[in-house]
């Protein structure tokens, strides 16, 4: 009888499955391939390149050696979170873990990091002198002791091949940056992509300031600023400003300019004026004729820009390549005036994504206009546009129905594919009646993000005694929730007569969640800003942990160990951090809710557990 052999993946070549092994990307595929064989295993740690290190920072002396290929390592989520790098251990220790870091990854070429002070850096960046992209993080307060420029020398001084500085986390002061590009012009010259859309900033960079930026970095292609379009503020950015962007950096492929109010407040309050803008439709086309290459633009103005119907059209003879469009504060974005032809936005026929934001004159015969011009749009938004109605709304989606894959918009009783819902709701607003808006057949939704907004204070208690977050479990996929009560104001001591502390409304928002089957969720606790508290309650923490099926929780702000240890009571959870990430984040480390000690006992007991599966 003929012997009969199989031929399994395990026969390739080495060179082949190597070659494999590295085009796998996502992270759980490859945990899941190094299970497989010890082979396997040998192969992923050899060829993995992106690498996010948690775990407490103590513990860095027992980094393994056999991830050679890390190329992107990311040290930001480091425990405990926010507090400074290597900095906070002994200083016999500083530059050894440092060296550490260095043998186990010699090859990094991208780094993230959670930056206090300028002293992480100092330590860090010498050891990996090829590094070409660099990311910052801080939420704290800027140490007023530092020079001017002090956080960003050290990257200047140590990555003389540096491409890409991203500060859209990093709080710093404006003031900062140009002289350090201007003092190392040769580094600056070689910046291709730089992120300064810092989400912290209340009024964001300078008219000047923006100007010096691009002067010194004439290589940019990609450029992201937050900075301030109202005439009334000293030094706005206006037709000038774009014009010299422009003009300066003429290789851009991708620009975003936001103001920061839209930062602070994505949403129009109803029965308000914005006001209008300095910058001119004619600039507008000075600039998309200045940058025949862009490929994606984001203007969010904060203040209308008339008449910009006219400019826009110059979009689609200038900037050819373009494929991402978002507009923020624009009027006359599509008139729809001539039903046989096309102006304004709707000439933009290579568009794959569009968003419009406060539009007041965009209507439904806009939309058709879009839909009917712009028929390649994969991925579409609209918000705070008043004058549009579902029927509007209904009739685009039908015409662009084979290409829309991705939209902000709820207008149809099925969403059969429909995978990540977006809500914004007010304090004291349900979600009960969420299936009556049309998303009571959601099949494959597996992701939401709830953002709830409003002052508590004043606030009688609400008719229902829950949020109504266990109405949800009618979606069976639903597996990660974003609950983001951060900008939900309240009293976080003790209330006046006839009002809710912020407990008892973390109680209402939270009560249900026990009832679905969230595997990830991160959690941004209700805050009082008088005394700069945005902490978990008891009441919170109780009913977190009925989420019996939790396996990573993120708590974007405070909690007493105490509170904490009530979490160790789901069985499958294995990754849990507070995180601060919100500014001013707080800076007294001496209460039980931030002390080092709190965080690292509860991590010990965390780790310590044996997980089921």
């Amino acid at each position: 009888m003929a012997s009969t052999t199989t031929t399994t993946l395990c026969d390739l070549p080495d060179v082949i499955l190597s070659t494999i092994s590295s085009l796998v990307t996502d992270s759980r595929a490859r945990n899941s391939l190094s299970l497989v064989s010890h082979k396997f295993l040998a192969l992923e740690r050899s060829t993995r390149s992106h690498l996010t290190l948690r775990g407490n920072a103590r513990d860095l002396h027992l980094l393994p050696g056999c991830f050679r290929s890390i190329s992107h390592l990311d040290l930001s989520f480091l425990s405990p979170w926010g507090h400074p790098l290597l900095t906070s251990l002994p200083i016999d220790h500083q530059p050894l873990l440092a060296l550490r870091l260095h043998l186990c990854f010699p090859s990094i070429t991208t780094l993230s990091v959670y930056s206090r002070s300028p002293a992480s850096l100092d330590l860090l960046l010498p050891q990996w002198p090829r590094i070409r992209h660099v990311k910052l993080i801080r939420w704290h307060q800027r140490p007023s002791q530092i020079p001017l420029g002090g956080d960003f020398v050290p990257i200047f001084e140590n990555c003389g091949l540096l491409e890409s500085l991203d500060l859209s986390a990093f709080y710093h002061w404006t003031e900062d940056l140009p002289p350090v590009l201007h003092r190392y012009a040769d580094v600056a010259a070689r910046l291709t992509r730089l992120d300064i859309l810092t989400a912290s900033f209340t009024e964001g960079y300078k008219c000047s300031e923006i100007v010096d930026i691009t002067k010194a970095c004439p290589n940019l292609r990609e450029f992201r600023v937050a900075c301030t379009f109202d005439p009334r503020y000293f030094e706005f950015v206006g037709d000038e400003t774009l014009s010299a962007v422009s003009t300066n950096c003429p290789k851009l492929t991708l620009l975003h300019m936001v103001d920061t109010a839209s930062l602070a407040s994505p949403r129009m309050v109803p029965g308000t004026e914005a006001g209008d803008s300095a910058v001119t439709a004619a600039t507008l086309m000075e600039v998309f004729s200045a940058l025949p290459h862009l490929e994606e633009l984001v203007l969010d103005i904060g203040k209308n820009v008339n008449l910009s119907g006219v400019a826009l059209e110059a979009l689609n003879t200038k900037c050819k390549k373009l494929r991402v469009l978002k507009l923020g504060q624009f009027q006359g974005v599509c008139s729809a005036a001539d039903w046989q032809r096309f102006d304004g936005v709707a000439l933009c026929g290579g568009l794959s994504s569009l968003s419009v934001k406060n539009s007041g004159d965009l209507s439904d015969m806009s939309l058709v206009a879009i839909g009917r011009g712009c028929c390649m749009l994969r991925k579409f938004e609209i918000q705070g546009c008043e004058n549009v109605t579902v029927n509007g709304l209904r009739t685009m989606v039908t015409l662009l129905r084979k290409t829309l894959t991705d939209v902000r918009i709820s207008c149809y009783r099925v969403w059969e594919k429909l995978e990540y819902l977006s809500l914004w709701i007010s304090v004291g607003e349900f979600l009960t009646p969420l299936p009556l808006t049309g998303l009571d057949d959601c099949p494959n939704l597996e992701e939401i993000r709830i953002k709830i907004e409003g002052d508590c204070r004043g606030r009688r208690r609400p008719s229902e005694p829950e949020l109504g977050l266990s109405s949800l479990a009618l979606y069976p996929k639903l597996s990660k929730m974003q609950l983001d009560c951060g900008d939900t104001i309240g009293f976080a001591l003790t209330a006046p007569p006839m009002q809710m502390d912020l407990s008892l409304w973390e109680r209402f928002f939270l009560t249900g969640i026990g009832n679905l089957n969230l595997s990830e969720l991160d959690y941004w606790p209700p805050q009082d800003r008088d005394v700069n508290q945005r902490s978990l309650s008891l009441p919170g923490a109780g009913l977190l942990q009925e989420c019996l099926t939790l396996r990573k929780l993120f708590i974007h702000g405070t909690a007493h160990e105490h509170f904490m240890n009530f979490l160790l009571r789901i069985p499958n959870l294995r990754d849990v951090q507070l995180r601060e990430d919100y500014y001013p984040a707080p800076e007294n480390d001496m209460s039980t809710e931030m002390r080092v000690g709190s965080c690292s006992r509860f991590e010990d007991q965390l780790n310590s557990r044996i997980i089921i599966d």
